[in-house]
């Protein structure tokens, strides 16, 4: 099935998929999902940068309140130019970046994997419930999921090629990513881990040295604010180690394991116990698989999400490990794998009964979703109630209708 004469097919299926997914995601997206504090922020950023200010900074951490870089409000500006600054332009760029993470995770999976895996692996992207809902959300962590993959992938080569155009990417990749999410710090740990079990270490580090500036050249927009801007950003990330850090104790470690692993529920629907057998399932296929590379990136994936958050000791919430998904997905795919070493009618029963329960689970909440009309919508409509009503709406970052009240008054 890899070697299809006309992949001309290829292209329809993944089409149909992509407009599947896109279909669950952003259906009537304006009357579904309205705009909170993190959008406000972001409309309210990308009107100053389009005034022709440099932003340095970028949107706040969920915990620390310090700053990612800035790259996402410079991927939005384009939008909202050509949308007049009508706020809906974050959701245009969201619908972008989906559409760009589906093309992603068929890609590498077909690499990594095969194509049958990669058909069936972006489906189940497409109809999960639980990312359809984060996707949904027009903010900076739609960064995550395609730079995750990317940095899956590029791993994987970069330890198998052992080549500096691959490192080179890698090291572009895990860079960029402090620009979506703060658990970019995971991914260094990450790299360390792999380094310490890998036979050529001495070659490796010296690829990781050499590429370190490609790393570092994502932090340059941060190194700069900090020194611009009287140090802010150290006084947060103190801030941040005071209240939060509460360095390593084992109990608190495995108090952290099942939060670290919620996304094999959410990701897989597994029962909470099955997440447990699944992992160490997974570990056990380590010694009759081939796919030792990949199973050593998951284990030194999900480690390293244990790590920064076994010190951690303040609130969290489930999608702070929504970049352990190609930890998740490719966990699945390799027992999968191992599944197919069983009769074949048991496998392909067990299979089809599991994307059976999937596939139904996942659409029959997605379909209830799309019957929402609490969206950005509304909060415009009620603002130009309020204008027409001589009522002032006054400045609050925070606040889209704050935003659409300026937008409207020919304010911004």
């Amino acid at each position: 099935m890899n070697k299809i004469k006309n992949p001309f097919i290829i292209y329809i299926f993944l089409a149909l998929i992509l407009l599947i997914g896109i279909f669950l995601r952003f259906y009537h997206i304006e009357h579904v999902v309205p705009f909170g504090w993190d959008q406000a922020r972001d409309a309210f950023q990308t009107s100053y940068l389009l005034k022709g200010n440099i932003l340095l900074e970028g949107p706040k951490t969920g915990i620390g309140n310090f700053h990612l870089g800035p790259l996402y409000f410079y991927l939005l500006a384009p939008f909202f130019f050509f949308t007049h600054l009508d706020p809906i332009a974050s959701q245009y760029l969201n619908i972008f970046l989906s559409s760009i993470t589906f093309v992603i995770i068929f890609y590498v999976t077909k690499k990594l994997f095969s194509l049958p895996f990669a058909f069936l692996l972006t489906s189940m992207y497409a109809i999960n419930t639980y990312v359809t809902d984060l996707n949904r959300i027009p903010w900076n962590v739609s960064l995550v999921p395609p730079l995750s993959f990317l940095i899956f992938y590029f791993t994987y080569q970069t330890f198998t090629k052992k080549t500096y155009t691959w490192s080179i990417g890698l090291m572009s990749f895990c860079g960029m990513f402090f620009h979506a999410h703060f658990t970019a710090i995971a991914f260094p740990i990450m790299l360390v881990l792999l380094l310490l079990v890998n036979n050529d270490r001495v070659k490796m580090l010296k690829l990781f040295l050499a590429s370190l500036p490609f790393y570092l050249l994502w932090y340059l927009p941060t190194i700069i604010d900090f020194f611009a801007t009287s140090h802010s950003q150290y006084f947060l990330l103190k801030d941040f180690f005071t209240y939060y850090f509460i360095g390593f104790h084992l109990k608190f470690v495995l108090h952290r394991l099942p939060d670290v692993i919620i996304q094999f529920r959410t990701l897989l629907l597994l029962p909470a116990i099955a997440d447990y057998m699944f992992i160490i399932s997974l570990g056990a296929s380590y010694f009759f698989t081939k796919r030792r590379i990949e199973i050593k990136i998951i284990f030194a994936w999900m480690l390293s999400t244990l790590f920064i958050f076994g010190m951690y000791g303040g609130p969290i919430s489930d999608y702070y490990f929504f970049f352990t998904m190609p930890a998740v997905f490719y966990a699945f795919l390799i027992l999968i794998e191992q599944l197919f070493k069983l009769p074949r009618y048991v496998a392909i029963t067990v299979l089809t009964l599991f994307l059976v329960y999937y596939s139904y689970s996942n659409l029959v909440t997605s379909f209830g979703v799309l019957q929402r009309t609490e969206g950005l919508a509304k909060q415009k409509a009620e603002v130009k109630t309020k204008i027409r009503q001589g009522a002032e709406i006054k400045f609050n970052e925070g606040d889209i209708k704050s935003y659409l009240y300026l937008l409207y008054k020919k304010q911004l």
